[in-house]
């Protein structure tokens, strides 16, 4: 396919001169980065974090959580395999920077986070609601990990999970879940907003190139289908019926108009020879 730079006549339209968003951090991302960065930053963070939460997920751990039940970790592990194949989507997208390709990875990254979101609200209620799960749990391991000697020392009464401070546990991770929750929550959102804007930007390119509202899909099509246009589509057209009213002229009648030159010259030549050798004759 063509490179991104021939898609836009170079000195006609520039990214940096087009203003596609009122607000400073729609037009860049985080307000100091380009778009494109930005995104492919973006999606490097997506795929690290879920490729760890993925692999955390199936070996029936969590990043987050002491304890969780299983089939909960499986269904994240499952989403954050696809969050994981959905960002290099992305990633493959920004860096074509095709509108059609890029409307696409923009979509599917909003399905993502906002599945990834809901999944993340749902464990953090699981959580809450399993805390006599969690306390069984943590006083469990908690008596694992001591020897029988200590075990025995320790009180029978006033509660075991005091002893092993299992409920300041369960409401510390609570704690730290629902702010893990609030930021990855603002910045997952934020960043597929960028996503959204960049591709918004391609688009708005390609209007402006065409001068007219031309829809992603056909904005695609027409860009795969006519080439690169800034090879020769960058040459102006003649005016209607202007002649040779001083216009711009197309590849043709530059042709046209080189090819009647030398044609000119080469009949001027031989007009003179011609002439020469007749003039030289009537002499003799």
């Amino acid at each position: 396919m063509y490179s991104q730079p021939a898609l836009y006549p170079e000195g006609v339209y520039r990214e940096a001169d087009l203003i596609h968003a009122t607000h400073s951090y729609t037009r860049k991302c985080c307000g100091c980065m380009s778009l494109q960065a930005g995104g492919l930053l973006a999606c490097g963070i997506w795929l690290a974090l879920n490729m760890y939460g993925a692999v955390l997920s199936f070996q029936h751990k969590s990043p987050i959580y002491s304890y969780l039940d299983s089939v909960a970790l499986i269904i994240q592990g499952i989403i954050c395999v696809a969050f994981s194949i959905g960002a290099i989507f992305t990633v493959f997208s920004l860096i074509t920077a095709k509108p059609l390709i890029l409307r696409y990875a923009h979509r599917m990254m909003w399905v993502l986070v906002f599945i990834f979101i809901i999944n993340f609200f749902v464990d953090l209620i699981v959580f809450g609601v399993q805390r006599p799960q969690f306390i069984d749990w943590c006083t469990g391991r908690s008596r694992s990990r001591l020897d029988d000697q200590q075990s025995d020392s320790l009180p029978e009464q006033g509660g075991d999970e005091d002893v092993y401070n299992c409920n300041k546990l369960w409401e510390a991770e609570l704690k730290f879940a629902i702010v893990i929750f609030i930021m990855i929550s603002l910045c997952f959102m934020y960043w597929a907003l960028c996503i959204w804007s960049y591709s918004q930007k391609q688009i708005s390119l390609l209007q402006t190139y065409y001068g007219y509202p031309i829809h992603p899909s056909a904005a695609a099509a027409a860009a795969t289908m006519h080439g690169p246009a800034g090879v020769m589509h960058n040459i102006g057209r003649s005016k209607a019926g202007g002649g040779g009213g001083g216009g711009g002229k197309s590849l043709a009648q530059v042709s046209r108009h080189a090819l009647d030159s030398i044609y000119s010259l080469f009949t001027r030549d031989h007009s003179a020879t011609t002439e020469k050798n007749t003039t030289t004759t009537a002499t003799h």
